[in-house]
């Protein structure tokens, strides 16, 4: 008995399909290794860039100094410098130019964090005030790292223009009975755009007495919860005076100034009447 024997061009077919299927599986697996591992490959993405995350500056009115920080995120190489500039409003050119820390000294309060930072004097300031109006202050953070590679970021720093203090109300009672030795209580509800810190002081007097000039001494009116004040910081600044059967009857008229530290003032005049029953 005689076989049949596979003519020579179709067993060269079957060898050459044979061989591609196993080339097929051999790229298709190899790519699902790739695939597998290209999660855990260095990418463009992947590497860290030097960045200025943030810059902020204050200001300590107590001490009277201004502190500057900035937060920087080291990119691949690490870091050689960082220092900033600082531009008055009137000028073009850096008035200050000074380093920032990390170490836990010059007002920084954490070192090896990442937060560079600086305390300095901020008496400069002091020149512009009282402002008339808002005025910008200008600080650059400048970071370099060791392979030259160098960036800069900006703050403005605002000091807000001086606004005007004002008396807004004048709460008292429009008649006393000085028999009973009734005391007069003024409250005046004082203002400012700028806070209440830059309220200085404000005052009453007595300017006339029954018709008569009668310009007594000035008294301090209180926030602070004290002398006839009710409570403290609440804008409502307050001055208590006893009545009695010594005082004559008739019209009184009370002058109130408050000033702001800018010496801005505002006035408001009040009359009452004293009565003996």
């Amino acid at each position: 008995m005689f076989k049949n024997k596979i003519p020579h061009e179709n067993y060269i077919e079957a060898y050459v399909n044979k061989f591609l299927k196993i080339l097929s599986a051999l790229f298709f697996a190899s790519f699902l290794i790739i695939t597998a591992c290209e999660d855990d490959l260095p990418t463009q993405q992947d590497a860290k860039e030097l960045t200025i995350e943030s810059v902020t500056v204050s200001r300590n009115m107590e001490t009277n100094t201004l502190h500057l920080q900035a937060h920087i995120l080291p990119g691949e190489f690490p870091l050689d410098s960082v220092w900033f500039q600082a531009y008055q409003p009137d000028s073009a050119d850096p008035f200050i130019e000074e380093k920032l820390y990390d170490d836990g000294t010059h007002g920084d309060m954490i070192p090896l964090n990442s937060r560079y930072s600086v305390e300095i004097d901020s008496n400069f300031i002091v020149d512009y005030l009282p402002p008339e109006s808002d005025l910008e202050f200008r600080f650059i953070v400048y970071v370099q790292d060791i392979s030259q590679q160098m960036l800069s970021r900006e703050q403005i720093y605002e000091v807000q223009r001086n606004y005007p203090v004002r008396i807004d109300t004048v709460f008292f009672p429009d008649t006393v009975n000085a028999s009973k030795s009734e005391p007069i209580l003024f409250e005046a509800m004082v203002s400012d755009s700028n806070g209440i810190d830059d309220i200085s002081i404000v005052q009453i007097r007595q300017t006339l007495n029954n018709g008569q000039p009668d310009t007594s001494q000035f008294f301090e009116m209180s926030n602070s919860g004290t002398y006839g004040d009710r409570i403290p910081g609440d804008n409502l600044f307050s001055a208590s005076f006893p009545t009695g059967p010594e005082n004559t009857i008739g019209p009184r008229e009370m002058q109130i100034i408050a000033t702001d530290n800018g010496n801005k003032k505002d006035t408001a005049f009040v009359e009452f009447y004293i009565k003996k029953e």
